[in-house]
């Protein structure tokens, strides 16, 4: 039954947003024609079309409490069991640690937890689809590729969401250079890496800063960059031992689990197709259009999409690196539905129509990826 409204919403969210449209004119008649009252006044200030962004997240938070057989769920559990005990559980990080605190301390169980982190990740994140995206359309657009990915698995690596929730929050920091943007954005990847030390990684986004002064020497030098760790997996290693030490090295450096060539070959698809179009966006509004507003998010998601070619030699020595790549691929999604859904874009409609359904296909893509990775358990646990 879940997985069948699951579906259906993905459906109206990328096919029939005029069905909520209609349900909200409809609503607003009744309230229109309704005995005035506090109550209704009240519903009339509510902004109708925001109202269909929470009901989507409180549906994705409800999801979370459906968790008990999926991948992590029980480690991460039973680690919420022992730190409630006074265990320590250091390697989670200070901020997960915090986290924990608050909710065992008010007596929550970790099921309780988690439905809660996950709603505030998925606020900011929300947020920042309000601030690329001016569409309600485009936000629906939006949400409906979240739900094909990768929100089940964000959930599902709670951790890492809670912290690349605060790093998509902060792109917007990115947008213009100034010491605050950049004191803001590196002081939200530090809150970040105090709940998972991943997040470090993102701090490398402000590199995105030197983007506009050298388009393609700054494409040729991530891109050889990734070729060469690609070629010379040692040498990567070496670099990784000056910063990482440890039972980290060896789990995700020199004992890691590769993704294999297969899943490198459907990754560097899937980043080269987001590159593809992001420079066709980017010719297309040079030639017909002049708003630096747009072409600024075009720089922004092309710049961070060029930076996470960084992670396809990681995804050689270990998968999990394949985390890394989601706020690539979510910034690229809010640019593409900003230009779907403007009244105002000179994008015409066969080049809408190849870019919506370019979108959907890459996102099939990863969602088939992640059925690959674990063997369907995460689908299965959440909506099954």
């Amino acid at each position: 039954m879940i997985l069948i409204a699951y579906l259906l919403i993905i459906f109206i969210l990328l096919f029939k947003t005029e069905w909520l449209l209609q349900i909200n004119k409809k609503l607003e008649h009744l309230l229109d024609h309704a005995e005035p009252s506090q109550s209704v006044l009240f519903l009339k200030r509510i902004n109708s079309e925001m109202i269909w962004e929470y009901v989507i997240i409180a549906f994705i938070t409800l999801i979370c409490f459906r968790a008990a057989s999926v991948p992590d769920f029980a480690n991460y559990a039973a680690a919420y069991n022992k730190m409630s005990l006074g265990i320590p559980y250091s390697y989670l990080g200070k901020g997960w640690y915090i986290l924990m605190n608050i909710g065992f301390t008010f007596g929550f169980s970790y099921s309780l937890v988690k439905a809660i982190i996950a709603f505030g990740a998925l606020l900011l994140v929300n947020s920042s689809v309000n601030f690329f995206c001016k569409s309600f359309k485009g936000r629906m657009f939006f949400w409906g590729i979240m739900l094909i990915f990768p929100i089940l698995l964000d959930i599902t690596q709670i951790r890492f969401f809670a912290g690349s929730a605060l790093v998509i929050f902060g792109l917007r920091y990115l947008k213009s250079f100034s010491f605050k943007n950049i004191t803001c954005y590196l002081g939200l990847v530090l809150i970040g890496t105090l709940v998972h030390s991943s997040i470090l990684f993102y701090s490398l986004f402000i590199l995105v800063y030197l983007y506009p002064f050298g388009q393609r020497i700054f494409t040729v030098c991530f891109l050889s960059i990734s070729l060469i760790g690609m070629m010379f997996k040692d040498y990567l290693i070496g670099i990784a031992s000056c910063f990482i030490q440890g039972d980290r090295l060896e789990r995700y450096f020199t004992s890691g689990e590769s993704i294999g060539t297969i899943g490198l070959f459907v990754v560097c698809t899937i980043v080269f197709s987001q590159l593809i179009i992001l420079i066709w966006l980017q010719k297309y509004k040079k030639q017909i259009n002049r708003s630096k507003q747009g072409l600024s998010n075009i720089n922004l998601s092309y710049g961070i999409c060029v930076i996470s070619l960084i992670i396809l030699p990681l995804c050689k020595l270990d998968s999990n690196f394949f985390r890394l790549e989601r706020i690539g691929w979510l910034i690229f999604v809010m640019v593409c539905t900003s230009y779907l859904f403007n009244r105002n874009s000179l994008v015409n409609h066969n080049g809408k129509k190849c870019l919506k359904w370019g979108v959907i296909t890459l996102a099939i893509c990863e969602n088939l990826y992640l059925i690959t990775l674990f063997t369907f358990q995460i689908i299965a646990g959440y909506l099954l």
